[in-house]
């Protein structure tokens, strides 16, 4: 199958996900996607692998499926993402997933369609790219994204997701130049625009008593 295709197909399969288990994407969070490997037999186990960069990894053995969770992961859109790659590893690749494991990398520089294609059935299964665009479109945001655009867009944002998606996204969608903004430290420049969110503050008095 020519990759286009395929990729095509895995973004088709997201949306039927979606429609299968009414994921809705302002909602989608980690009790709906568990409640999903629930449904579909998959075993969830955590565990600390000394290769930082694998965030999960989908095994099959004696015909029973199971994802291995990177527990250093601590925010929540990340472990999202994660688990929506491994399920369609589950949903497409379990043949394969027979031979080796499968996994969901940290910087997404993977060049294997297998996992190419996880990326996108995720990202569409979180949050599709028609929708974001008419997202984009209503919050007036046109052409080239500055990085005070991606911030605004990631403080906006419906879906719960992390900076690396939206700048993936907005490449996707040609709203940014493909690694443009590599090097941007996006936690420290939204909290320059908007300032510490309450919880850092506190915690910052509460150091200084």
């Amino acid at each position: 199958m020519d990759r286009g295709d395929y990729y095509e197909k895995m973004r088709a399969l997201a949306a039927e996900v979606r429609l299968q288990y009414a994921i809705r994407t302002d909602s989608l969070g980690l009790r709906e996607i568990l409640a999903i490997y629930r449904d579909q037999g998959i075993q969830l186990d955590r565990w600390k692998p000394k290769l930082r960069k694998v965030r999960a990894a989908y095994f099959v053995v004696e015909n029973e499926s199971s994802v291995l969770l990177n527990a250093t992961i601590v925010p929540t859109p990340p472990k999202i993402f994660a688990l929506a790659h491994e399920l369609k590893h589950h949903l497409v690749d379990r043949d394969a997933a027979q031979l080796r494991p499968l996994g969901c990398q940290t910087d997404f520089a993977s060049k294997d369609p297998i996992e190419i294609g996880a990326e996108i059935f995720a990202a569409e299964l979180i949050f599709p790219q028609e929708d974001f665009r008419t997202w984009l479109n209503e919050l007036e945001i046109s052409g080239h994204c500055t990085q005070a655009d991606v911030v605004r867009v990631k403080r906006a944002c419906p879906a719960k997701v992390s900076y690396q998606f939206i700048v993936k996204r907005l490449e996707w969608l040609g709203n940014i130049e493909r690694g443009e903004y590599a090097r941007t430290q996006w936690v420290k420049l939204e909290e320059s625009i908007y300032g510490q969110p309450f919880y850092k503050s506190l915690h910052g008095r509460r150091r200084a008593r």
